[in-house]
């Protein structure tokens, strides 16, 4: 509202005041943003949940885990799995791979690289296994094939296919899928 002061008319301007009184700061205008953001993240986390996946990585991890115990990559398993969800691959594809090619990531050439590709390294295993499993979508396909084994070790074909066709049937038997 507009104040008198003799002839001319001053416009106040308006304030943010808390419940006290008080001007609310705008260390307290940040607070409570940042608790608005976070209370949206959730809402938004649990509209987007897919009981499918979460079903899916609860049924594959402890498998994985299991076959990783005593490995670098044991503990991933949920990541194993979740990734393979989200990119339509055999869950035990991966951690076979990974075992064949570096003991699970006992022997590794280059840091979080226990696949034996290139030269990539990672800054840690979730972010490297989701990049290998993204990798095995669309460069390989969704499961373990001789075409595709020839193409991901081109020198020793027959060997490597047999080996990781071995590690996915200890992870989980074909005839109980």
């Amino acid at each position: 509202m507009p104040e008198r002061t003799g002839r001319k008319v001053r416009a106040t301007p308006r304030r943010d005041v808390g419940r006290r009184g008080h001007e609310a700061g705008p260390l307290a205008l940040a607070i409570a943003a940042v608790a608005v953001v976070a209370v949206l993240g959730l809402v938004i986390s649990l509209a987007m949940r897919d009981p499918a996946r979460d079903e899916f990585v609860r049924t594959w991890a402890p498998r994985i885990d299991a076959f990783n115990e005593g490995h670098p990559l044991e503990g991933h398993g949920d990541v194993f799995a979740a990734a393979a969800y989200d990119h339509g691959i055999d869950p035990r594809y991966s951690p076979a791979i990974a075992r064949v090619e570096s003991g699970s990531g006992d022997h590794c050439f280059l840091p979080h690289n226990a696949w034996g590709w290139g030269s990539e390294s990672w800054p840690d295993w979730d972010t490297a296994i989701r990049a290998h499993v993204e990798g095995l979508s669309w460069g390989y396909g969704p499961t373990l094939s001789y075409e595709d084994a020839r193409r991901y070790n081109p020198e020793t074909t027959a060997e490597w296919y047999e080996q990781v066709d071995m590690c996915m049937e200890q992870i989980w038997p074909d005839d109980q899928l």
